[in-house]
């Protein structure tokens, strides 16, 4: 594949980062060529930086993914908290008992909180 290609010489170097590898960094010639120790420095210098930003993309991601989780748990808590006020008047009692009457509801309907308390704040469910 490499002779196809016309390559004649290759490097690699470890993508390391702490004790993990995160890949190799490869350098290639299609000339031959012995790699001097100042083109292994660089390589190892740039692989260095590879493996960082390939660490900080993975933890911006993760901590996109964990702001959209909390962003669904604040949206969908809201949701209840406004169906535990409508129950809560309704039948004249504490947010806590109108929350276990939606809670209540939910698992006798096999059906999620969050879907009961969608229920009553958007299309006037009363239970």
């Amino acid at each position: 594949m490499a002779g196809r290609h016309r390559i004649s010489s290759v490097a690699a170097v470890p993508m390391r980062l702490d004790a993990t590898e995160a890949g190799v960094l490869s350098l290639y010639s299609r000339t031959p060529r012995r790699w001097t120790g100042q083109d292994l420095s660089v390589a190892t210098l740039l692989a260095g930086m590879a493996a960082g930003h390939i660490a900080t993309a993975n933890l911006v991601h993760r901590h996109q993914r964990v702001t959209e989780q909390l962003q669904h748990a604040l949206t969908t808590r809201i949701v209840v908290e406004q169906a535990k006020g409508v129950i809560a008047h309704a039948h004249h009692t504490t947010p806590d008992a109108a929350f276990e009457l939606i809670r209540s509801h939910a698992r006798r309907n096999r059906v999620t909180v969050h879907a009961v308390a969608h229920g009553i704040v958007a299309l006037g469910l009363r239970i």
